[in-house]
């Protein structure tokens, strides 16, 4: 049996909390990265199409001679280069915002790759004191066994949650793909009057497009077949949101069409609410997440309690240990 000394385990488990201080602000922090981001991509992505829009309006294109014909080509303009303005500047908010989250998420991934010795080594004494007190048997032996075993399920959920966020941030990053690839073909959103125009000039593109919007489909279901996984893992109560956000994927992955590239704004049938509905299945998942962790920590403490508050010829079988590890050490 391996001896852990007390001095010595009571001074890593306060290295070990002001590691664990350290993750829990780089995860606060990559989490807010990760919102602004995707916000900062969705602006350049909307950005890029009003542009290529204002260009047209501007040249010699189908939809510049159309708004000429019919006498709308200034009031056109004005309204395109007022909004290419109003998105430049939100781009760049947003664009300065990302940069300044960045240089923090660095500064404490540092900070956390340098506490790993810390946890590592409390990990270790503690599964040492545990070792040694389940070898001695008895009913806190057992119970620290069953808490083993819960800490386990509960860590799966965990990585199955985090397995489900990064799928629904590759069904986003596909969705906002798809849609500038649309844009570079030329299929920008049009008014309801150029629909006709729009819809000859492109007749070619259609299975292209078709693949476009397939690909958005099995994206969305593999996210919402992930989801659904972690939301109800080992019987954990589905809420009526979280319900309600599965069923919204389920009909996304089942109905997005190519004409849902092109409704503005984020109507009920447009790439702006698909956007929209897995960005808010994402936060649905950090919540659970976080709930999700406060357990393993929950158990980890509840764990650590029993194996610390043994006498110390349990916990740690020798003549020249000095004193129990009482509970004074939890906190």
């Amino acid at each position: 049996m391996e001896e852990v000394h007390f001095d010595e385990f009571s001074a890593a488990k306060v290295r070990m909390a002001e590691a664990e201080q350290v993750r829990s602000q780089h995860a606060a922090r990559r989490k807010e990265l990760l919102e602004l981001s995707f916000k900062r991509d969705a602006l350049e992505l909307h950005l890029r199409q009003v542009s290529a829009e204002l260009r047209r309006l501007e040249g010699f294109s189908l939809t510049s001679i159309f708004s000429s014909l019919t006498g709308q080509k200034q009031a056109r303009l004005d309204e395109a280069r007022q909004h290419v303005q109003e998105l430049q500047i939100q781009y760049d908010a947003a664009s300065k915002e990302v940069d300044s989250i960045e240089r923090q998420v660095d500064e404490l991934s540092a900070r956390v790759s340098s506490t790993a010795e810390a946890q590592t080594a409390y990990q270790e004494m503690m599964a040492a004191l545990e070792s040694n007190a389940e070898a001695q048997g008895g009913e806190t032996a057992s119970r620290i066994g069953e808490l083993r075993e819960q800490i386990a399920q509960a860590e799966a959920w965990v990585q199955s949650i985090q397995k489900a966020m990064q799928s629904g941030d590759e069904a986003r990053r596909d969705l906002l793909g798809e849609v500038e690839t649309l844009s570079t073909l030329g299929r920008c959103r049009v008014s309801e009057g150029h629909r006709l125009i729009s819809m000859a000039v492109n007749a070619a593109l259609k299975p292209t497009l078709a693949q476009c919007a397939g690909r958005v489909r099995q994206a969305v279901r593999r996210f919402a077949g992930r989801y659904m996984e972690a939301v109800s893992h080992s019987g954990a109560t589905v809420d009526a949101e979280a319900a309600d956000i599965r069923q919204s994927l389920d009909r996304i992955g089942q109905q997005f069409s190519v004409d849902w590239f092109y409704s503005d704004g984020v109507e009920f049938n447009s790439s702006g609410y698909v956007e929209a509905m897995l960005r808010t299945a994402n936060v649905k998942l950090e919540l659970i997440l976080s709930t999700a962790r406060g357990l393993v920590e929950d158990l980890t403490r509840r764990r650590g309690a029993l194996v610390e508050a043994l006498p110390t010829d349990a916990a740690n079988p020798s003549p020249s240990r000095d004193a129990p590890l009482s509970p004074e050490f939890l906190n």
